[in-house]
């Protein structure tokens, strides 16, 4: 009986090892997977942030020009008004004489 107790035992304990060796290459396989998953998705913050980057210099750069152009334009259309006024305002009408006249903005010849 204690060879057959023994015998069972050691069988036992075979499996168990052999299971124990099956979970611990199941777990470095998931290891590897989940180190192979995080270096990619680092690699993926690291895209999306230069892409960010980027996209916030375009669009700054973007914000900076049509102020610029909002500038320009308020001084042109001051310009216009004002040349308009003194053409009004000297007694000529709106006549094609007066239009004539009032010199375009920069950029329209």
């Amino acid at each position: 009986m204690d060879e057959k107790f023994v015998t069972l035992h050691l069988v036992v304990v075979i499996a168990l090892e052999q299971d124990r060796h099956l979970l611990k290459r199941k777990l470095e396989t998931v290891r590897s997977e989940y180190d192979i998953r995080i270096t990619e998705l680092q690699a993926d913050i690291r895209e999306l942030s230069r892409s960010l980057t980027e996209r916030e210099s375009v669009l700054k750069q973007s914000e900076k020009e049509k102020a610029a152009l909002i500038t320009e334009l308020t001084e042109q259309n001051d310009r216009l008004t004002s040349q308009l006024k003194e053409n009004v305002g000297g007694g000529r009408g709106l006549g094609l004489g007066s239009v004539d006249e009032i010199e375009p903005p920069d950029g329209l010849i």
